[in-house]
């Protein structure tokens, strides 16, 4: 098994953007509220580590790394698709409107991307190597479902984005994106078709993203601006304020 000069071009300028991301998100405090997405970026650069020196000094090793890598990715993956929601939420009865509709949409979800999996891979899994392209489809259809989700959740009440929060999901929605398009491909197409070119758009395409971060992570977070809708109900309630206070006003005189 050898690797082109491209495929090791491609690795360690993964490498390098995923830890200077990882420094910008320490150095300038941003794990404080992105816990889940930092030690996700944390994971990638001990991950490539981890698979550079399989792949050069214990070759057996690597699939399994690369498999149990892959499913610990799709969990923190899933992980920072709450931790934006958690960050989008205001508290009361907003926040709990919100959190109510993603629950609802999120459980349809599963159900949606689990029939989007099995119309694309048309039988279910039965050999080892089958679970795991079935289990790579399904991952990526779920995480574009839930970033969905969590979109119709926060837009329909007029939640607005602050600037990392929107950085992060735009990134995942991106990312996601690409990631279902390639897996999509391999399980419909066969692993011949273009393979190492969608490999290729897929890897160019996450560090591209990366790139994006590391970006939006250096500039300051904007202050929170109200949408139009928020707007509009605050200023019921203030009119709702005022006309009380008049109301009590003449119950005096």
């Amino acid at each position: 098994m050898n690797v082109s000069t491209l495929a090791g071009a491609l690795w360690a300028a993964g490498f390098i953007e995923h830890a200077a991301l990882l420094l910008v998100l320490l150095a300038l405090r941003r794990w404080k509220r992105f816990p889940f997405f930092t030690s996700y970026i944390a994971f990638n650069v001990i991950r490539t580590v981890m698979l550079f020196c399989a792949f050069r000094f214990a070759k057996s090793l690597y699939a399994s790394l690369y498999w149990s890598a892959a499913a610990l990715d799709f969990i923190l993956q899933v992980l920072i698709i709450f931790e934006v929601m958690r960050a989008i939420m205001p508290p009361g009865e907003w926040g709990e409107d919100a959190r109510r509709r993603f629950r609802v949409l999120s459980s349809a979800g599963v159900v949606v991307a689990f029939g989007l999996t099995l119309a694309i891979h048309n039988k279910m899994p039965h050999s080892y190597s089958e679970w795991i392209d079935w289990s790579q489809l399904f991952s990526s259809t779920l995480s574009v479902v839930l970033l969905l989700a969590m979109a119709f959740s926060t837009t329909a009440l007029g939640l607005v984005w602050s600037r990392h929060v929107a950085a992060l999901g735009t990134g995942l929605a991106v990312w996601g994106l690409v990631d279902f398009f390639v897996e999509g491909a391999y399980q419909y197409f066969g692993p011949r078709w273009h393979g190492v070119y969608l490999d290729y758009f897929r890897i160019l395409a996450y560090q591209a993203v990366v790139l994006y971060w590391i970006a939006s992570f250096s500039r300051r977070e904007n202050s929170r601006i109200l949408s139009a809708g928020q707007h509009q109900v605050l200023n019921e309630i203030q009119s709702q304020a005022e006309a009380q206070a008049d109301l009590l006003g003449r119950r005096k005189h």
